[in-house]
């Protein structure tokens, strides 16, 4: 569990036993993060905070999805993170408890967009006060946009299939295509999920969010979820159509070795007969006899010109 105490110009790391004295505070705005959590943690989270049963029960399921309750003393949300492992997109939950005088945050794992946040907000209260509606807004903020990096590489990524399905579609490119779809879909749903969030986070009787001026970056916020459910639903079409380029690209390719194996089949069709005419147990052929010293050479080249032909055609093929 880390406590961190924001004074007008002034920050401190506190002491968990520390936290009820703070809360009481009307000067000291506080974050207590927390990471699991722990038994610790939860003691503190029922006795200490003393948070609803069916809110601490939410929190330690960590299976829910995007969404914002109120509860007499506080807000309840929880908002999925989004993080790039390799070529694996994961989401993880982090639940936010909003209080007058502070925020709570409890995540499983440990969250870059935390310290990415605590960062940021350090440096805003060096020069201006801090209150609980911006250190709201900053973490948002910075949970929000961590999605455009990733839809980003998701785009970079299907054009790059795209071109690859063009010269030489494989069954592993379409079975990152359909992993990609899936994946974007479900930036798709949290997305839409989180952006129906704001519209109660925004609501002009909120007693935690009692800055006009605040607003204005909440539905700056907003608006950011708003493109991203939009870029989501836009790649998503993408994903779809590169599905289906490829099965073009496919059946154009399979065509191609249809076509290659009828030549060869009639090739070989008419060598067999060739062999199979002059191998007649006759004496007197035609165009040439049996007896002829250049009987042989004579049906080499026709073969040959079989053989050439057969050639021939499948250069031509080949070109664009």
């Amino acid at each position: 569990m880390h406590v961190t105490a924001f004074q007008e110009y002034r920050t401190w790391e506190a002491q968990p036993e520390e936290i009820e004295n703070l809360l009481q505070r009307e000067d000291v705005v506080v974050w207590i993060d927390m990471t699991g959590p722990n038994p610790e943690d939860t003691r503190v989270l029922r006795e200490v905070l003393r948070l609803h049963p069916l809110a601490v029960e939410q929190v330690l399921d960590h299976k829910q999805r995007p969404k914002v309750e109120e509860y007499a003393d506080y807000l309840f949300a929880i908002m999925n993170s989004v993080r790039v492992d390799s070529d694996d997109v994961h989401f993880r939950e982090l639940d936010i408890f909003v209080q007058r005088q502070g925020l709570v945050t409890v995540h499983r794992f440990p969250e870059p967009a935390i310290q990415t946040t605590k960062q940021l907000v350090t440096d805003a209260c060096a020069t201006k006060g801090m209150t609980t509606g911006y250190l709201l807004y900053t973490l948002v903020q910075v949970i929000v946009d961590s999605y455009f990096p990733v839809l980003d590489k998701l785009e970079a990524e299907l054009d790059d299939l795209e071109d690859k399905i063009i010269q030489k579609p494989t069954n592993q490119q379409l079975a990152r295509l359909f992993q990609l779809k899936r994946t974007v879909a479900e930036i798709w749903r949290i997305a839409g999920q989180q952006r129906d969030m704001f519209s109660l986070l925004m609501r002009d009787e909120s007693p935690y969010i009692n800055q006009t001026q605040l607003r204005y970056y909440l539905r700056d916020v907003y608006d950011h979820l708003l493109r991203i459910y939009d870029s989501a639903n836009a790649v998503r079409d993408n994903v779809s159509s590169a599905v289906d380029m490829f099965f073009s690209a496919q059946s154009q390719q399979l065509n191609v070795y249809i076509n290659r194996l009828t030549l060869i089949t009639i090739a070989i069709g008419v060598l067999a007969v060739i062999t199979g005419f002059f191998g007649m147990n006759f004496e007197v052929m035609w165009p040439i006899s049996m007896d002829n010293p250049v009987g042989v050479f004579f049906v080499i080249v026709m073969i040959l010109v079989v053989l050439g032909t057969l050639w021939f055609v499948l250069q031509r093929q080949k070109r664009p």
